[in-house]
């Protein structure tokens, strides 16, 4: 009788991993963001009416707000140089990116009162 011949084992082929999704925003980040845009806005506010400046109090603290705001929907939109600061933990990137964008806010409006007394 004739003998079988051996069969080579064959290896399981392994799947490929499929690459992890970007890290995006959620709906804790836009609250982080929301909340803190609006209190850095109050404290600018506040300081700035300390001055008796009630209307440049009024725009510092709003655009204060729209710069933290504008800093968010940077990272949400996934502009580039975001995807860096969602690798890191917790919220923390989050939290940096719309305390610098409220700054950038107020700056704004502190150029902005400069400009308009020198006219």
């Amino acid at each position: 009788t004739p003998e079988p011949d051996e069969t080579e084992a064959v290896a399981p082929l392994s799947t490929p991993e499929t690459p992890t999704p970007p890290s995006t925003t959620g709906i804790q980040d836009w609250a982080i963001a929301t909340i803190v845009s609006i209190v850095i806005g109050s404290i600018i506010y506040w300081f700035t009416t300390t001055f008796g400046l009630m209307r440049w109090g009024l725009r510092s603290g709003l655009l204060a707000v729209i710069g933290g705001l504008l800093a968010y929907l940077y990272i949400a939109f996934g502009l580039p140089g975001s995807e860096q600061l969602l690798q890191i933990p917790g919220a923390w990137g989050i939290l940096i990116f719309t305390i610098l964008g409220s700054g950038l806010g107020w700056g704004a409006s502190f150029g902005w009162q400069k400009a308009s007394a020198s006219r």
